[in-house]
């Protein structure tokens, strides 16, 4: 393509080098010729354009690649130690119990406790794994949420969908008369939209980008090694891993924000 290129940008300069330093026409022949001559610049001139376009389409639909910058933000929050907070729920709705907390840092689990919810007993299996016999013998809200407190306090937190784990645990504490927890971190799954320049994506799909594919069923712990995996390729400028792997679509997912 760039031979091509060359070669109908220096044919067109010859040309019209020509015309610039051509002879007045003297006669009808000449005319005739002078006017093949700039029909066949007008035309060499489109085709180079005609080029160039396609050229810009093809780089426009290049890969996006991670500015530096985002590779820069992993690797300095991966040498913090963050913890990683992952909840299961019993919904997507306000009032939605938390029935599992998996707290997990680069290391592995700092705590992972099945809840027994105290308005709907329902264990959203088909999300979560859980079934509800480990919901009926789970401890309460209450009873896990001073540990979960203090292995939060002080650390730097990062949630997949960190608004919709704010907005659980404050309605929760809320409802069950407790001690409001407020995370100091930042939202995995924005930062992950920013580093593959996209609107928004899916844990699975970036999980499945980095070659670290996530069951169908995926409950919190799963998907707590599954973002401690994209920081870590985050934080090495790792967009796609080669490989042949099944495609994950969209529609097959169960409808939850992650």
């Amino acid at each position: 393509m760039t031979t091509n290129l060359n070669a109908l940008a220096q044919n067109i300069s010859e040309l019209v080098e020509l015309e610039k330093n051509a002879k007045p026409i003297s006669n009808l022949k000449e005319l005739h010729e002078r006017i093949a001559t700039r029909n066949k610049i007008i035309a060499l001139k489109d085709e180079l354009a005609s080029a160039i376009e396609d050229i810009s389409a093809s780089v426009y639909r290049l890969p996006r690649l991670p500015g530096p910058e985002y590779v820069e933000w992993a690797d300095a929050v991966l040498a913090m130690n963050p913890v990683f907070l992952v909840l299961d729920t019993t919904g997507l709705d306000r009032n939605c119990d938390i029935i599992r907390f998996s707290i997990f840092d680069v290391n592995g689990c700092l705590w992972d406790s099945v809840v027994k919810p105290g308005r709907r007993m329902d264990p959203n299996t088909n999300y979560t794994g859980l079934d509800m016999t480990a919901l009926e013998v789970a401890p309460s809200l209450k009873e896990v949420w001073s540990s979960v407190q203090q292995i939060l306090r002080g650390r730097y937190v990062l949630s997949w969908g960190k608004e919709f784990v704010d907005d659980r645990l404050q309605e929760n504490a809320e409802h069950y008369g407790l001690e409001p927890i407020k995370l100091i971190g930042a939202c995995l799954q924005r930062k992950t939209s920013d580093y593959y320049s996209v609107y928004s994506i899916r844990l699975t799909t970036t999980c499945q980008k980095i070659g670290h594919d996530l069951p169908q069923i995926s409950g919190a712990p799963m998907r707590a090694l599954g973002q401690i995996s994209i920081l870590k390729a985050m934080s090495q400028g790792i967009t796609d891993v080669q490989r042949e792997a099944a495609s994950t679509s969209d529609d097959d997912e169960d409808d939850h924000p992650f």
